[in-house]
């Protein structure tokens, strides 16, 4: 028997990692666009003034849930010092010792300048230890550094008071960063003034090492011919870390984690010394307000589309996250944005995002550090074995298995680029 041709067309089943709320993404986003057959009627109500009220509200530290548009504008605000980079050109001038007494307005402005970054710095460093800031940015042309209390939460639920952001206060043992990429030359530099760090990702060299192209070999296969005798081992050795350094160097394998007080402290008092106009070429972002930081937002463009007559019509909402339009995207974005179109859109809408250039966000996504141990000692109790309540749990698990969307998979890092929610349901695709 032939089945009929409508039949013979399979439908689409839809793809992805089922999530109940987003994965972790500690990168930093450049653009979104949002696409749904329903009409994003609160956009019209997208405008200035629901940007200022968002932006207040952020201010004060009230919860801003009066109408879905603040509600984004609140999670597209972050605070950034400076608040805009300076051009190469601009740095280079402004970095020349003086030479003569027209130069000593400059040098004051130049000593002005860093003396606010530095309080801008520090401001962020004592909210990150006590949980008033979940994560800050360091980003420069070579590289960015993420500082992160894994015990504050990115971004706190509505109507949430102040007791409830209390969770990440003390001790900064949740407290870590995380550079990348890095080089020989600057991991050499933070060895020299004491600064620990570990590589993670440093496993990765061995494979990269038996990975080599033959033209690589080829490169390398005079140089370590040269020290290949037992008494150039020392050569041999160093020959071998330039070539792993090369292989490694501004990759995701040079990635830095800083854990631990000490750590974190050498960190900070190496960017506060830096010799170089550190101050002028690196900008410090976050989610909540500091000292000598700006506002600002990205940039809200709702189109809806003019379908034909035979294909639905869709509408686009497109977020300009750009360096001149307001961004970037801070992490805990994309979950307070999914929050409000699965209220607004009825659970069907498709987002799509895409990383800084140079992919050094998405190399941020090393994982956390393992929560210290109790300092205190707890009795140890004896433990029963109760049947009855161990029959009662695997009927729970059988019921409800394992979903990737789990809180211990929800806490390890990864790139989000593609989720879909279809009828509810959201979904989290790898494009």
């Amino acid at each position: 028997m032939r089945r009929p041709q409508q039949s013979l067309a399979s439908p689409t089943h839809p793809t992805g990692a089922i999530v109940e709320r987003l994965p972790l993404d500690l990168g930093l986003k450049k653009e979104c666009v949002v696409t749904s057959g329903t009409p994003l009627q609160w956009c019209d109500q997208a405008g200035p003034a629901r940007q200022a009220e968002a932006i207040e509200a952020a201010a004060d530290g009230a919860a801003a849930r009066a109408s879905p548009a603040v509600h984004v504008h609140r999670a597209l605000t972050h605070w950034r010092h400076p608040p805009q980079r300076l051009p190469q050109s601009l740095v280079k001038h402004l970095s020349m010792p003086p030479l003569g007494p027209e130069r000593g307005a400059e040098a004051s402005h130049m000593s002005s300048l860093r003396n606010d970054w530095a309080a801008a710095l520090h401001s962020l460093f004592f909210a990150l230890r006590e949980g008033r800031c979940p994560l800050f940015y360091c980003r420069c042309d070579s590289y960015t550094l993420m500082w992160r209390n894994s015990a504050a939460p990115l971004a706190p639920a509505a109507g949430a008071d102040a007791a409830a952001t209390d969770a990440g206060k003390g001790p900064c043992r949740s407290c870590y960063a995380v550079l990348a990429p890095s080089n020989r030359g600057l991991r050499s530099e933070l060895k020299t003034h004491g600064v620990p760090f570990e590589m993670p990702r440093e496993g990765q060299t061995q494979d990269l090492e038996l990975g080599v192209s033959a033209g690589e070999m080829v490169s390398i296969e005079p140089e370590l011919a040269q020290v290949n005798s037992a008494a150039h081992n020392e050569e041999q050795t160093a020959a071998r870390e330039r070539h792993l350094a090369q292989a490694v160097d501004n990759r995701q394998a040079s990635a830095l984690l800083f854990q631990g007080h000490a750590s974190l402290s050498a960190l900070f008092d190496f960017l506060l010394n830096a010799k170089g106009p550190l101050h002028l070429t690196m900008q410090l972002l976050a989610p909540v307000p500091f000292l000598h930081g700006a506002a600002r937002a990205a940039m809200l463009i709702c189109t809806p589309s003019s379908a034909e007559e035979s294909a639905p019509a869709t509408h686009t909402l497109r977020v300009d996250a750009g360096e001149s339009c307001g961004g970037p995207l801070l992490p805990g974005t994309l979950a307070q944005l999914c929050q409000v179109l699965q209220e607004t859109q009825h659970g069907d809408f498709d987002l799509r995002c895409s990383s800084v250039e140079g992919r050094h966000s998405e190399w941020l996504n090393v994982p956390a550090p393992a929560a210290p141990a109790a300092e205190r000692a707890q009795r140890t109790q004896p433990l029963a074995r109760l049947p009855v309540h161990e029959a009662a749990r695997q009927a729970n698990r059988e019921l409800r298995p394992a979903s990737p969307g789990s809180c211990r998979q929800h806490d390890q890092p990864c790139t989000l680029c593609h989720i879909r929610c279809e009828a509810g349901v959201m979904r989290v695709l790898k494009d």
